[in-house]
């Protein structure tokens, strides 16, 4: 993960520094908090997760050679057909892509999107690559599976151009573009994790043609990964309560997203979201969001929380994801809560220090943080700056340039 937000910091910079370019920075955020939380909600279930894969192996009495060549590459295809059918089956059944629109929520194209990982659909997918399991030992498994993870990360940008005849097998980051647009050309399209042959088998292959309307079609308005992750169960129960019969409220989970019988009446948020925030603002929410972000990596590489300090750590990295989206969002409350946060954190640290679980230095830097930051909330002006125009679309959203 500190590789991916080195990059996604220079495609930043690179983006914002072409002819009419601009960055959301609101969006960056919110990528980045999904990952993190994504990363910390899931420890446990990613360590069980493996553990069952193994046991399964060891009952299965097929194996695969890890040493044969065939066998990984059976390990690969395998690996991308059982994506393949999750990811479809995710754009296709109601309770399911509540669980995977928050990758697709993002309006802009970025190595961000590639972070921005559904907590809830990480419960889901791994019941996917399960059968793997009868053949493949958990090594194999855990090779193929990092490698498509690095390889889905530089999908997600609009930097890479067609790679030319590859686009005939591979699930390119062009190809790739055209399943997060939501023009109805683009729904529903382009599956592949690795390979595209499986749309192009299947009947959901689409070629690139123009550049996509990126987002969900009924929009987000909040760069909260919070929000993200549980406004489409919160919409889901809305229209659960609207249904008139019983089986209607059941439709309601199984049923494709796009159904809308007479009863529905949907809620529509506003697209092109985007907030006009100052750039002092946006500067204070990356600072304290990489300091999230380097705790919940330190707690991810320890493992799960099992103590009052890791779990007093993963409550500062909840809290400051909270309060990050909240000041790009442009609350009014925003500001009171990010000063609890700091105080809060000042006094834990405090008290850490105290009682031992804490080096006195650590204890102290992390105080002083707090004080700078406060000071910085006190000092600064919080009202949206002088912005342009961004994107090069007359549509485009206020965006702040790098």
């Amino acid at each position: 993960m500190p590789a991916f937000l080195v990059l996604a910091a220079i495609e930043a910079i690179v983006v914002s520094r072409r002819p009419g370019g601009r960055y959301q920075l609101g969006d960056l955020a919110s990528g980045v908090s999904c990952g993190a939380l994504d990363l910390l909600v899931n420890l446990a279930v990613v360590a069980g997760f493996l553990a069952i894969y193994d046991r399964v192996h060891r009952w299965s009495p097929v194996g695969i050679d890890p040493t044969s060549v065939a066998g990984w590459a059976a390990c690969v295809v395998a690996h991308d057909l059982a994506y393949y059918v999750f990811h479809r089956v995710s754009h296709r059944v109601n309770v399911l892509w509540a669980a995977h629109a928050l990758h697709h929520q993002s309006e802009d194209y970025t190595f961000a999107v590639s972070l921005r990982q559904g907590a809830i659909a990480t419960w889901i997918v791994y019941w996917f690559y399960l059968p793997l399991a009868l053949a493949f030992p958990l090594g194999m498994f855990i090779a193929v599976h990092g490698v498509y993870q690095i390889y889905q990360f530089f999908v997600h940008t609009r930097l890479v151009p067609s790679l030319g005849p590859l686009e005939k097998i591979l699930a390119t980051p062009m190809l790739h573009r055209v399943h997060h647009g939501r023009d109805p050309a683009c729904l529903d399209r382009n599956y592949g994790g690795f390979f595209i042959v499986w749309d192009r088998l299947f009947g959901t292959y689409a070629p690139y043609t123009s550049e996509p309307d990126y987002g969900v079609t009924t929009g987000i308005a909040s760069w909260s990964p919070y929000w993200a992750n549980l406004g489409p169960y919160v919409d889901l129960v809305r229209r659960v309560r609207r249904a008139p019969r019983w089986r209607d409220r059941l439709a309601v989970f199984v049923r494709p997203p796009e159904w809308a019988p007479a009863w529905d009446r949907r809620e529509q948020s506003p697209l092109r979201y985007g907030p006009p925030v100052s750039r002092r603002v946006s500067i204070y929410g990356l600072v304290h969001l990489v300091v999230a972000v380097v705790v919940s990596l330190a707690l991810a590489w320890g493992g799960a929380p099992d103590g009052i300090a890791e779990w007093a750590l993963a409550g500062f990295v909840f809290m400051s994801l909270f309060t990050i989206a909240a000041l790009f969002d442009g609350k009014r409350w925003a500001r009171a809560v990010e000063a609890a946060r700091l105080a809060m954190t000042t006094l834990t640290a405090a008290g850490a220090a105290i009682t031992g679980l804490l080096p006195v230095w650590a204890a102290v830097a992390a105080a002083g943080g707090c004080v700078a930051s406060l000071v910085a909330l006190r000092a600064q002006s919080w009202r949206p700056g002088p912005l342009s125009a961004g994107g090069g679309r007359p549509d485009s959203r206020p965006t702040v340039a790098i």
